[in-house]
C-alpha cells in the first residue's frame, strides 16, 4: 500500500515535469542505464537505451509536440 503510494506521488510528479516541458526534472529520476521503449512501427519507435538517448527521444518529442499536454487519470501498480 505504501509503496503505491509512493509510486502514484511519483508518476504524478513526472507528468507534471513532462507537462512544464522541464525535461532536465523529469529526467533527474532516470538512471544512467534508463530504458525507453516506444512501441510501433514509426521513425519514432524503438528501444532508447541509456539516460542520454532517453533525454534525446524526450527533447525531440517536444520539438514535435510544443503544445503537448499530458492528463493522467489512472494507473495500476503492481507489486
Amino acid at each position: 500500500m505504501i509503496g503505491a503510494l509512493i509510486a502514484k506521488k511519483a508518476l504524478a510528479g513526472a507528468f507534471a515535469d513532462l507537462n512544464r516541458h522541464d525535461l532536465a526534472k523529469f529526467m533527474s529520476a532516470w538512471r544512467e542505464d534508463g530504458e525507453f521503449v516506444y512501441p510501433g512501427d514509426i521513425p519514432e519507435s524503438g528501444t532508447f537505451r541509456g539516460k542520454a538517448a532517453v533525454e534525446g527521444w524526450f527533447k525531440r518529442f517536444f520539438e514535435q509536440f510544443p503544445k503537448i499536454h499530458f492528463d493522467l487519470h489512472d494507473f495500476c501498480v503492481r507489486n
